[in-house]
């Protein structure tokens, strides 16, 4: 059975300091897994709607029952991935809009699992997840992103095995070469296919 890796990147930037940790989990996941099969979803490109408190989640059917933007696909690659890992920059201490526009959007799952429903496809032995964010501020930034972010993972099943709070970055490039955040997030990237 193929072990899927899904990776959404919430930063508006295809490069910056969160790709480029998200890069290094990837490539480090690659080289001691390259039966993995990833995906990566760029939150600026998927054109998720934020929830609109419809209330048609609270029915008996798993998911969102709302058509038109791009949210099924990512319910679809969520459910059925093995590890999953966010990476985005924080901004004014919380997460850019399209990325949380699709933690918003599990409220569906999470009526579905509160009814007793099993919101993951998979049958593998991995349901792991890693979260990396990045921010020109210091550590304190972090912890109400961190918290909604648990939150997701805990609505979809998976165990957060391991972070990367990067803080203090100036600029885009802030994460550099051959840093200690490079090395943390080689890091990430063993303890979720270990």
């Amino acid at each position: 059975m193929t072990t899927r890796l899904l990776a959404i990147h919430g930063s508006a930037r295809s490069r910056g300091n969160s790709r480029r940790l998200l890069d290094q989990v990837l490539e480090t996941v690659g080289e001691l897994r390259p039966d993995v099969e990833v995906e990566v979803v760029r939150a600026y490109e998927a054109r998720v709607d934020p929830c609109m408190a419809c209330g048609a989640c609270e029915e008996d059917e798993i998911g969102c029952q709302r058509l038109g933007d791009g949210w099924h696909d990512i319910e679809s690659a969520l459910r059925a991935a093995d590890i999953l890992v966010i990476a985005s920059p924080v901004y004014f201490m919380g997460l850019p809009a399209p990325l949380k526009a699709i933690v918003d959007r599990l409220q569906a799952l999470w009526w579905y699992r509160e009814r007793g429903g099993q919101v993951a496809t998979n049958e593998g032995p991995f349901r792991r997840s890693g979260l990396i964010l990045t921010a020109a501020g210091n550590d304190k930034v972090f912890a109400p992103s961190r918290r909604v972010i648990k939150a997701a993972f805990n609505t979809l099943g998976f165990e957060l095995v391991g972070e990367v709070m990067a803080g203090d970055l100036d600029g885009p490039d802030g994460a550099g070469d051959g840093t200690e955040l490079l090395d943390a997030a080689r890091a990430l990237g063993r303890t979720l296919v270990e």
